[in-house]
């Protein structure tokens, strides 16, 4: 499988900058308005330090991520197990976000070029979505992903400085703007949501795409310190557009989403009635520019696991397989929308045991990966918060 010849930090960027952020994000800024802005502002720091932290991994073991964890043990039983929890929480989880990466792709395709449904028997089948499938799955197969991405980046992009203006031209209060940055606060009922906020962001899959191009673009010659530069200004960049869109988004407060129309509200001061439109192709672009980063990610993950050639057909296999489950949960009786959210908050989920694999790794090779103590630190504080999050969202923390 090739690996895409983009900066790691633009790749991590666009591949969090998907439907999943656009699709929570304005549900920030409609049900809560300002007031989760700090957490766009903690998620992206967060971010930015373990993406780094698995720069700094791959840099030093000159290994993926996958790799150096499993070898952290010489305990076979232990070895297994982790092996266990890696495969179940990336490739589990990625199927998850498959589901709501290609969802918001379809729902954005759709409402531009509305598709015919195909029945088979009393089952009815969106003909759309089978074909966006098929040529997600074989770019996947192919590998000659490069050129897509870097189209739907620019896409991305557009949109994102689409909603830095909107962020502008809102024009919101000043003090309800320093309110949400600088006091963190949740909303009653709002728990859920804080932990998709922060899952769309904060992506496990992440640091393991990261990890493997961090890796391969080692062998050129650039600096660790270059490419830990260039995820700051990357994340950092994603990030404000995360904020803007929940400022847009917060012009419209107390309004219902249900549809891409309702996503596109936050932009009708910029574009007037074309702006679900916009909306809908920004969705079709960052949601299959998503749909094809997940399912590498789990190739990768599952090669480092079971010890696959770099371009062997078992990871192919492994990336079409995440895509399958994804595509197949789009097929259920669900609003699109509701599975994005889902997907989100169910990748927030996954940060804590995420983030305690990288605290084993950072324990137990200090030396060799030269951390500092604080490192290993912030590290346990970062899963430490993730775990109360994720207590709290379900309902065990009061």
């Amino acid at each position: 499988m090739k690996t895409l010849n983009i900066g790691p930090g633009v790749l991590v960027t666009a591949a969090f900058i998907g439907p999943g952020t656009l699709t929570i994000c304005t549900m920030a800024g409609v049900q809560t308005g300002t007031q989760l802005l700090w957490a766009v502002v903690l998620s992206t720091l967060i971010t930015i330090f373990i993406q780094n932290v698995a720069a700094r991994i791959a840099w030093h073991s000159e290994q993926g991520l996958a790799t150096v964890l499993l070898s952290s043990t010489g305990y076979p039983m232990v070895r297994t197990v982790l092996m266990v929890l890696l495969l179940l929480a990336i490739i589990g989880g990625n199927a998850a976000y498959e589901g709501g990466n290609l969802s918001g792709a379809f729902l954005g395709l759709n409402t531009l070029l509305p598709t015919p449904e195909m029945v088979v028997g009393e089952t009815s089948f969106s003909l759309g979505k089978i074909l966006m499938g098929l040529a997600v799955g074989s770019l996947l197969w192919l590998g000659n992903t490069e050129m897509i991405k870097k189209i739907l980046i620019v896409v991305v992009l557009l949109m994102s400085a689409s909603f830095l203006l909107s962020a502008f031209l809102v024009q919101p209060d000043l003090g309800s703007l320093l309110n949400g940055l600088l006091i963190p606060q949740v909303p009653q009922g709002e728990w859920t949501l804080l932990v998709a906020l922060l899952g769309t962001t904060v992506v496990p899959y992440n640091l393991f795409l990261h990890a493997a191009l961090v890796k391969s673009k080692r062998k050129t010659g650039i600096s660790l310190e270059a490419m830990q530069k260039d995820t700051r200004y990357a994340v950092g960049i994603g990030g404000l557009i995360s904020a803007c869109i929940i400022l847009a988004a917060s012009a419209v407060q107390g309004s219902e989403i249900v549809s891409v129309a309702d996503l596109g509200q936050s932009l009708v001061p910029l574009y007037g009635p074309a702006s679900s439109y916009f909306i809908a192709f920004g969705l079709f672009a960052a949601g299959f520019s998503s749909a094809l980063t997940a399912p590498l990610a789990a190739g990768y993950v599952a090669q480092e696991c079971w010890g696959w050639e770099a371009h062997s057909y078992k990871t192919k296999i492994t990336a079409l397989l995440v895509l399958g489950v994804g595509l197949w949960m789009t097929f259920f009786n669900v609003r699109p929308l509701e599975i994005i959210r889902m997907a989100q908050w169910a990748n927030g989920l996954l940060l804590p045991l995420v983030g305690l694999f990288l605290f084993i790794i950072l324990s137990k090779q200090k030396k060799q990966l030269n951390v500092r103590p604080y490192q290993r630190g912030l590290i346990g504080l970062i899963v430490l918060f993730f775990i109360v999050m994720t207590l709290r969202s379900l309902g065990f923390l009061t």
